[in-house]
């Protein structure tokens, strides 16, 4: 007997279509093509084909929408590709989260950083998503698909000229594979955030060019929102994957730079800040961009928690009213014992880059303690409810 009788129910519940993109960023992409229901026909299969592993979820559209005859030559209605879309969103059961396979020796504790043979640096590994990303047309401005009817030397040429006018710097390009692995730690770094702002990712096929199995080309309707968000994902992934403590930042003002990644509920936290404080001279604003620069040092980071404990310090009223009067005087016993605020005789400066870290995670999440407190109380005297308008993963 091949199956169980608990394979079999398995089968009978499996999820159709296997996601390579996080659900989130699926359905949030999904939501923006459904805003123009009258180009679905062409938008959506290039989001069905780049989202999942395989290309059923596509083909399955394809089928839907396409008008069939019975045997009398009736033709049979075709499927809406609105309707299609949105029963897909509505089915959740039929889309399986992406995963990362976890074999024999990697539950074993055998990996790659063990057998330095078989890693792949970042700098190797990020061209290699810069070379995806082009295939896929991300680039259209300054570094299109190549079609072989095309000199690929010149496209290669023209975004050389196009880096070194808009970086002022001199990069060599291509970068030969036997380099990738050394490459300069700042020409990396610079190039990333570089390609963050070309990125924009179509939503429509072009044409299918079969000469030399060339595929398709993509047409002009690039989106920017949406390559800047697919982009970060991809590179924070491997940010990740290679212990690099950056990431590119998606917030207003430091929009695909590099900066200090957080741990998760901290970094979330962060996110909401800056979303919610927009006045370019906000110092709370200023004080977590600078704390997080990738460039940062000592000195920066205490004037950053400086700034911080400033804004506790305008905002006493409404921390003593959610917390306890020790934890509101502990607050600034911190700030001002630890030569963080003042500098004198008296104020330790011994203190680590850790302790330094903890102060501004506590003073972070005061001061979005703060803003809620005061959002609510605003939001109660108008009669209105809080905004939860949620944006782009």
């Amino acid at each position: 007997m091949l199956l169980t009788h608990l394979e079999e129910n398995v089968l009978e519940t499996e999820p159709e279509y296997t996601l390579r993109w996080p659900r989130e960023l699926f359905m949030w992409e999904a939501a923006q093509l459904l805003k123009s229901p009258s180009t679905l026909s062409v938008s959506l299969p290039v989001l069905l084909e780049e989202a999942f592993d395989e290309t059923d979820a596509r083909d399955e559209f394809y089928r839907s929408i396409a008008s069939t005859r019975n045997v009398f030559d009736t033709p049979a209605p075709a499927a809406n590709p609105e309707t299609w879309c949105r029963n897909l969103l509505a089915s959740q059961a039929k889309l399986q989260d992406r995963e990362v396979p976890n074999y024999w020796a990697n539950r074993h504790g055998i990996n790659t950083h063990d057998t330095p043979e078989l890693q792949i640096s970042l700098g190797a590994a990020f061209f290699e998503v810069i070379g995806d990303l082009r295939a896929h047309g991300y680039f259209p401005r300054v570094y299109p698909k190549p079609c072989v009817d095309q000199d690929w030397d010149t496209l290669d040429e023209e975004l050389k000229q196009h880096l070194q006018r808009t970086t002022g710097i001199r990069f060599p390009w291509p970068v030969p594979s036997d380099q990738q692995d050394e490459y300069p730690e700042h020409l990396l770094y610079t190039l990333i955030e570089y390609f963050h702002d070309q990125a924009q990712r179509p939503r429509g096929f072009g044409h299918w060019h079969d000469y030399a199995n060339c595929g398709w080309h993509y047409n002009a309707g690039a989106n920017k929102l949406s390559g800047g968000v697919v982009y970060r994902w991809r590179i924070n992934e491997l940010l990740r994957e290679h212990d690099v403590p950056l990431e590119l930042s998606p917030n207003p003002g430091e929009r695909g730079r590099l900066v200090r990644r957080l741990p998760t509920s901290l970094g979330a936290t962060v996110d909401e800040i800056l979303a919610n404080r927009r006045d370019p001279q906000d110092e709370v604003t200023h004080a977590i961009r600078d704390y997080r620069s990738r460039n940062a040092g000592r000195p920066q980071r205490i004037a950053a928690v400086t700034l911080l404990a400033g804004e506790l310090e305008k905002r006493k009223l409404t921390v003593r009213e959610e917390l306890l009067t020790k934890d509101e005087s502990a607050l600034f016993h911190i700030a001002n014992e630890f030569n963080i605020r003042h500098r004198g005789e008296k104020q330790r400066a011994d203190y680590s880059d850790d302790f330094l870290d903890w102060v501004f995670q506590v003073y972070v999440a005061t001061v979005a303690l703060a803003d809620k407190l005061t959002k609510r109380s605003s939001a109660n005297e108008a009669g209105l409810r809080p905004d939860t308008t949620k944006g782009a993963p």
